[in-house]
């Protein structure tokens, strides 16, 4: 029998950081017995992975790892966020989709495409998606911490397009014009539509996802968009929030 011996290291890495959340580089290391270097591409594989995640200085395991016994099953969609978003799209009548990070991109969670008599290009669940190149990504990379920001865009950096590095580059800017005025607005790839996107922030202002509309952009102008979308948009991520604080889930 041949084994892998950098997946056997690999592994090892992720329970040591599944026992202790928060450790640094050089407590993993010590605590695995390999030399900081190794640990480093291995805990930066298992990032990219949506394994692990650096906060600040120390990493933790991501809810990535549930997919590693059974089907990923985070029921905090089903239980705080389906039932507002659902009342919202039928309330604004536009698409409303709910995006999550996961591995570097942006995850669609929800949505109400098939509900939605406006829906131009309906984006399955579980669909990946640029964390640069969308409304939704640029909201939870601004929204993150700066230490996961940083290591966010060198992931974005090392594994998309020149184009993505260039962006990722100058996003300190972005990121405070997004903060600043509490959303994010982008034409969608294709041109057509443009996303309006806005924050599901936790107790520490943190974003856990992102809830956005989609709308023609024949149909209103950005600053109409503004006017007739944002409070409904913006209320129902706060209610998000809310419900995921009184459920249990304050940190991502």
């Amino acid at each position: 029998m041949v084994l892998v011996e950098s997946v056997g290291r690999g592994l090892d890495v992720l329970r040591i950081v599944n026992e202790r959340a928060d450790q640094n580089l050089s407590e993993i290391s010590s605590a695995v017995g390999l030399p900081r270097g190794t640990s480093y591409r291995l805990l930066i594989t298992l990032e990219a992975a949506g394994l692990v995640e650096r906060i600040d200085s120390g990493y933790r395991v991501t809810q990535g790892v549930c997919g590693l016994s059974h089907g990923f099953d985070d029921d905090w969609v089903e239980a705080v966020a389906n039932p507002i978003v659902r009342d919202l799209g039928e309330s604004l009548h536009w698409p409303i989709t709910l995006s999550e990070h996961y591995a570097g991109h942006v995850v669609v969670r929800m949505n109400t495409d098939m509900d939605s008599s406006m829906t131009l290009e309906p984006v399955r669940i579980g669909t990946r998606i640029s964390m640069l190149g969308t409304a939704a990504g640029r909201i939870l990379l601004a929204y993150a911490s700066p230490a996961k920001q940083r290591s966010l865009i060198e992931y974005v950096r090392v594994s998309q397009s020149p184009l993505r590095a260039d962006i990722g580059g100058q996003f300190g800017e972005i990121a405070a014009l997004i903060k600043a005025r509490g959303y994010d607005i982008m034409t969608t790839p294709k041109g057509r539509q443009t996303a309006l996107a806005v924050p599901v922030l936790n107790d520490q202002g943190l974003a856990v996802a992102a809830l956005a509309v989609r709308y023609f952009n024949v149909a209103m102008t950005p600053d109409e968009a503004l006017r007739r979308l944002m409070p409904s948009l913006a209320a129902s991520a706060d209610a998000i929030g809310r419900g995921l604080l009184a459920w249990g889930r304050t940190a991502h």
